[in-house]
């Protein structure tokens, strides 16, 4: 639970996400970044027999302050990772070779400890659920005399053995 809160607070203090409207022909400075930008070299469009969009891919450009230049691919559902900050093709706007692209970058501290709380919690009430629990509890009397009590669930076939045994190794002391 402590993993899940910590990536709930490092997702709602430093993480963000912000829409980016790429026009054709024009560089669009990076959210969050300064001194990068991003620019796209065309949309390709792949479509069906009746013209309607199948599926469409952007080539980006991003360019840091430093002169490095990474190109990429975006397409929906297949983001671009660039500084830990995921670029989300989400649609484009336009007519013929003119579009212009919305995406949306996304940076998530957060997430990588939130899905790390998740697997771990699903690990331990697959444990909790499907191993049979048993409990033995003690209790020493004023007057000198040792209580033992047992509980199991249904499902502990062994228990009866083991208590016996711990009452068996009590009394041999």
């Amino acid at each position: 639970m402590i993993l899940l809160l910590l990536g709930i607070v490092l997702s709602a203090a430093f993480g963000w996400r912000e829409e980016i409207i790429i026009e054709p022909n024009q560089v669009t400075d990076f959210p969050h970044h300064p001194g990068t930008a991003v620019h796209h070299e065309g949309l390709f469009i792949e479509r069906y027999p009746d013209n309607s969009a199948a599926d469409y891919e952007a080539r980006l450009v991003i360019t840091n302050e430093a002169g490095q230049i990474v190109r990429a691919s975006v397409r929906p559902n297949r983001p671009l990772n660039y500084r830990g900050v995921k670029i989300i093709l989400t649609g484009y706007i336009g007519l013929q070779e003119e579009y212009s692209i919305t995406t949306l970058a996304v940076y998530d501290p957060g997430f990588g400890a939130a899905v790390i709380a998740g697997v771990l919690t699903l690990i331990a009430m697959t444990i909790s659920f499907n191993f049979p629990h048993c409990c033995i509890q003690a209790r020493y009397e004023p007057d000198g005399i040792l209580l033992i009590a047992g509980r199991a669930e249904r499902r502990a076939y062994t228990f009866e053995r083991e208590f016996s045994s711990i009452i068996e190794e009590l009394q041999a002391i």
